[in-house]
């Protein structure tokens, strides 16, 4: 066994635990830090970050695992044993895709059962069990049936014909053996690639929906976060402000009252149209929520303006330095992903036109430092896992059908959302780890994950219409440009209801209206029922 793995890995074990647990602390809700459901919680949070970023580093320590050159054995000798990484590559994939598939819906459905009002407080663990089981019923039905159909991976070789038998280490091999075409091996992959596969497959959709979003909404907020940083403000000037707000913030209220009075009415409501009604109501809720985090962003600024006089200049500069180092990085992802994963494939050429971060990898990789390339590839895949984050909430923030925002805020973040962030990341990850082995094909050439990936689930039957022919790859990058448009043209958040006084009193109005009017059907109906208005049932009408 090779004594710099084992140590690298403890190591990085410890490190990521500790990091963790930071997180853990500084934007954990002070109501979640009490003994109750948010423990539980707490420890899947904790878990799953791990496995996540576990599942980064295994792609480097198979690079390191591959090389002969940097080994050093635990027990001594010049000949040290690779590892068998397919074992682990196969055993994290298997991690994450029970930790997302049965703990975290367990731990999710357990913290949020004593908000539901069908759910009693002394049976949470009832209603948790029931919809994880539903849950794994569903996953592994679809799992199953789709390996049982398609767990073959059609490979692509090249078959050559000799005009007759001749040894391979003959001379007369190359003129006698001089035939090749092409042709395709098909084998049947075991459960655990198909596994990985699949979690690809479905990780991609969200990587490329929201990693494009992200790589231009992480320097755009930042950059903006510097342009309309809290300055120092008179005591006029906040009174002006704050009486503003509380204008704003009592029209929201109202809004989140009606709200809960249509709630109301649609519990007793079944059928299709219910469902639309229950289904429009829930992106008002979405709506809702917006619009609070945006009221309460303002109001946390207004109070920095006064009792600080201002954000700090230190952090003001920080996140300007940080966006503009983003942006860098954006931009060089973009363009790496055009030079070398899509124009040298239409092309048809076999060497791209330039290998970009493979050679600053490889480069640091020869300096005989581990360390300083593994650290280099951390960055930057990292920073795509923060843009699937980042761009998941920018997606919330501008669209309100699917769910709603999940925001991380200092020391006021419950542990739903974070149960959400951390599902986000690991269903993700594995779609993240697959791009970056392709990105990175020439780091980590000679690697199980590139007979994982690029030989295998790269070929498997059906998938490889979109891993072959790279799909994911393509939306990725005309989704990123598309995105970058819009944000540039677009770039601040707007709240999703319109809480000018004056506007707010038209919709108070209209609701009044409405309200009035419900009254009086409903009067009539009682009247209706009473001895004299209605027909007598069994009686015929004239």
């Amino acid at each position: 066994m090779d004594l710099f793995i084992l140590f690298t890995v403890l190591a990085f074990v410890v490190i990521f635990i500790l990091t963790n647990l930071k997180l853990l602390y500084y934007y954990e809700h002070p109501d979640d830090r009490s003994i109750g459901q948010a423990v539980l919680c707490k420890i899947m949070v904790v878990v799953g970050l791990l496995l996540a970023w576990l599942l980064i580093l295994l792609l480097p320590i198979d690079v390191y695992n591959s090389r002969p050159a940097f080994s050093s054995c635990l027990f001594g000798g010049s000949d040290c044993p690779r590892l068998d990484m397919k074992w682990f590559w196969s055993g994290m994939y298997i991690c994450i895709a029970v930790f997302v598939t049965v703990f975290l819906p367990f731990a999710t459905f357990y913290y949020e059962a004593d908000t539901d009002q069908r759910v009693t407080k002394c049976k949470p663990w009832q209603s948790a069990l029931f919809y994880m089981g539903f849950t794994i019923v569903i996953v592994a039905a679809i799992v199953g049936i789709s390996f049982a159909l398609l767990s073959k991976a059609s490979i692509p070789v090249k078959s050559i014909e000799c005009d007759r038998a001749v040894a391979a280490d003959s001379s007369e091999a190359p003129s006698v053996c001089s035939k090749a075409k092409d042709a395709v091996l098909e084998v049947n992959v075991s459960f655990e690639i198909y596994l990985i596969g699949i979690m690809c497959f479905v990780g991609w959709f969200l990587f490329a929906l929201f990693g494009g979003i992200g790589l231009t909404a992480i320097p755009l907020d930042l950059i903006l976060s510097y342009i309309d940083r809290p300055t120092a403000m008179d005591l006029s000037k906040f009174s002006a402000r704050k009486k503003l707000l509380g204008e704003k913030a009592t029209n929201l209220r109202q809004i989140g009252e009606d709200l809960k009075g249509k709630e109301l009415d649609l519990r007793s409501k079944t059928g299709w149209s219910s469902r639309k009604e229950k289904a429009a109501l829930s992106q008002e809720y979405n709506k809702f929520k917006q619009a609070v985090y945006l009221l309460e962003r303002e109001w946390a600024h207004l109070e920095i303006s006064l009792k600080e006089k201002g954000e700090n200049p230190v952090i003001s500069i920080a996140k300007l330095v940080l966006g503009i180092l983003c942006a860098i990085l954006s931009v060089l992802w973009l363009l790496h992903i055009l030079l070398y994963n899509i124009v040298s494939r239409l092309t048809g050429d076999l060497v791209p036109i330039t290998a970009f971060f493979n050679d600053i990898l490889i480069a640091m990789e020869r300096t005989g430092f581990f360390m300083l390339s593994l650290a280099a590839y951390a960055i930057l895949v990292v920073y795509l896992m923060a843009c699937v984050v980042k761009g998941c909430f920018k997606f919330g923030m501008r669209i309100f059908f699917l769910f709603p925002i999940h925001p991380m805020k200092p020391h006021e973040t419950h542990m739903n959302t974070f149960l959400f962030n951390v599902m986000l990341i690991l269903i993700s990850a594995g779609a993240i780890v697959q791009f970056s082995q392709d990105a990175f094909a020439e780091y980590a050439r000679l690697t199980d994950a590139d007979v994982i990936f690029s030989a295998q689930i790269r070929h498997l039957k059906f998938f490889k219409y979109f891993f072959a022919n790279n799909v994911f790859i393509y939306i990725l990058l005309a989704w990123s440009l598309v995105t970058m448009i819009y944000l540039l043209m677009r770039p601040r958040d707007t709240p999703a209801f319109d809480l000018n006084p004056r506007k707010m009193n038209e919709h108070q109005a209209i609701n009044l209206e409405k309200q009035v009017e419900k009254n009086q059907k409903k009067a009539a109906a009682r009247l209706m029922g009473k001895g004299g208005g209605g027909p007598k049932r069994g009686r015929p009408q004239v």
